[in-house]
């Protein structure tokens, strides 16, 4: 079994090479983390080199699938974190479907997933990239 740990959850507010010295005392070395957008990816990346751990998989910086009017929100989400994806060596990202929409029956907001994730599709089959969902 590989375990991975979300440094975002454990480690938060502290500094990375923290994260990383501890984790690694612990004999692990794979990480994955909520958002890249507000990581030093310059720093990020030196660690991982120097202590030799990969990145599992980490959030899009956008994830409403259940409102159609979010799509384009969601598209653009995946277009700016694949690339960090890929700088990172990660072929995996994590989405959410939005929070529940009360005024919005039930099925329609299935539907709506469904179809933001067939317009994902390309974008992510293009990049070798897999999409993960977190049913929260």
């Amino acid at each position: 079994m590989k375990y991975s740990v979300c440094i975002d959850c454990l480690y938060a507010g502290r500094p990375l090479r923290e994260a990383f010295t501890e984790l690694a005392s612990y004999g692990l070395d794979t990480i994955e983390f909520w958002s890249w957008g507000n990581k030093d990816l310059d720093e990020l990346e030196s660690l991982l080199k120097e202590f030799g751990f990969s990145v599992s998989c980490f959030c899009t910086d956008a994830f409403v699938l259940n409102d159609p009017a979010q799509h384009g929100a969601f598209l653009a989400g995946l277009e700016r974190s694949i690339p960090v994806a890929k700088r990172l060596g990660v072929s995996k990202l994590i989405t959410q479907v939005g929070m529940a929409l009360p005024d919005v029956p039930h099925v329609d907001q299935l539907f709506a997933i469904a179809n933001g994730l067939r317009k994902a599709a390309p974008l992510l089959e293009a990049n070798g990239v897999t999409l993960m969902i977190e049913p929260l």
